[in-house]
């Protein structure tokens, strides 16, 4: 939906540090798939 998308961007604009956050839950969630394959 390009409003929740839009929505998340611009609450990613308003508090890069939750957005960063985000990003590295989900890279961390990604090596833990990753090591379980």
């Amino acid at each position: 939906d390009r409003k929740m998308v839009q929505q998340e961007q611009l609450a990613a604009a308003l508090s890069p540090e939750k957005f960063v956050i985000s990003v590295t839950e989900m890279v961390t969630a990604a090596e833990r798939i990753l090591d379980d394959g």
